[in-house]
């Protein structure tokens, strides 16, 4: 299992680990096909054995364990795949959550070279001949959400904030990205409501992330959300 943990020792890190915790809990709102994450304490020893610091980290579901509780297999790709290879809802809910979080330190069809795709996002499918892929996103401390004060807008994104969200999603999954939308928006208090019951994140932080995601409803609401898309 994975095990992610906080990366310098400011109380400040520990909340920026529950952001991005949370994070997961809101895309297991959305499906199944979602890795699961489970909070743990952690206490660090120094070399003597002595104990010097306790922090939360969490846990990460293997992947191949949420292929196989979906019904599916882990799909090792290439670095590179066809967007017509994608099951169209598949990639339209994970755009979605992006923009949700306002991410944008992924591909659903990319990765560096001589790495399996994608950035940031696994691919599973049912095994067969032809069988659509299924992408799953992860790490999202990039995010708006999370708001790390390592991350930054990448290169070539049009936003001037992380905190700016434009919709990164293909326009050949708009059909499946309306409907989803459309599905998430009676939803809006399920989702807010999240942060409030992530053991250890401040009521600032609670307040904060609530309000950015009732900013994401509030793009469903006016239109806003689709303004642009990738072809």
């Amino acid at each position: 299992l994975k095990l992610v943990t906080h990366c310098r020792r400011s109380p400040d890190f520990q909340q920026k680990v529950l952001l991005e915790y949370a994070a997961y809990r809101l895309y297991n709102l959305m499906t199944p096909q979602s890795f699961r994450a489970r909070l743990a304490n952690i206490d660090y020893l120094d070399e003597a054995g002595r104990p010097y610091l306790s922090r939360v980290g969490f846990f990460l579901e293997d992947f191949s364990d949420v292929a196989k509780r979906n019904g599916m297999r882990d799909a090792h790709m290439g670095s590179l795949v066809a967007v017509q290879q994608i099951d169209p809802t598949s990639g339209a809910r994970f755009a979605i959550f992006e923009n949700m979080i306002s991410n944008y330190d992924w591909s659903m069809r990319a990765a560096p070279k001589g790495e399996e795709c994608c950035h940031n996002g696994r691919m599973m499918n049912a095994g067969g001949p032809g069988s659509a892929l299924t992408v799953v996103p992860y790490d999202f401390d990039y995010s708006g959400l999370v708001d790390a004060p390592y991350s930054g807008v990448p290169e070539g994104i049009p936003v001037s904030d992380l905190r700016q969200r434009t919709y990164r999603g293909y326009c050949m999954h708009m059909t499946q990205a309306r409907l989803i939308a459309s599905q998430l928006s009676p939803r809006r208090a399920e989702f807010t409501g999240v942060f409030a019951r992530i053991p250890g994140l401040d009521a600032r932080n609670q307040g904060r992330a609530a309000s950015f995601i009732q900013g994401f409803f509030n793009d469903i609401d006016s239109g806003r959300l689709f303004k642009a898309c990738v072809n």
